[in-house]
């Protein structure tokens, strides 16, 4: 009897809700929901730090360059970065960028001579930063294979 008549109150029983938890109380689900919506606005925040893109095409096919971080040190320019080539949902990930010496500011790279993996990027104008790339050619291992790309006409998405 009294399960009914609280049932009743809430307006529940007419609805259909014969399983109601009457131990569950309404403070938990406001919690409940104000960490939901909090977590859900947290994350839209959090996409505010998103990397710069610069997206250029392959073959006709879209591709991309993400810059995430961009330091100095000791007179040394890094930049980690990322591109949107992957196989099976595996990728190259974060690597870190320096100037090639012999590029006179033009070619930021990363070389691995163990697997000859190497990501390339030339800029559209000697510079000192990742600020106008023009393209990047990029090999990668993938198991016992190496995928090669070559992505060009780079402009940024403002993403930034």
């Amino acid at each position: 009897m009294k399960f009914d008549r609280i049932k009743r109150k809430r307006g529940l029983a007419k609805r259909g809700h014969e399983d109601l938890n009457l131990n569950q109380s309404p403070r938990k689900e406001q919690v409940l929901v104000l960490l939901i919506i909090g977590s859900f606005l947290w994350g839209t925040t959090a996409s505010a730090g998103a990397p710069a893109m610069f997206q250029g095409t392959d073959k006709g096919r879209p591709c991309s360059l993400y810059v995430h971080r961009e330091q100095e040190q000791a007179g040394v320019y890094e930049v980690e970065v990322s591109t949107s080539y992957e196989h099976n949902g595996q990728g190259l990930g974060k690597i870190v960028l320096t100037f090639d010496p012999n590029s006179g500011g033009k070619i930021l790279q990363w070389q691995d001579p163990k697997t000859k993996e190497f990501l390339k990027v030339v800029l559209k104008n000697e510079s000192e930063s990742l600020s106008e790339p023009s393209g990047f050619r990029l090999k990668w291992m993938h198991f016992d294979h190496l995928h090669d790309a070559t992505c060009s006409e780079l402009k940024p998405t403002g993403a930034e």
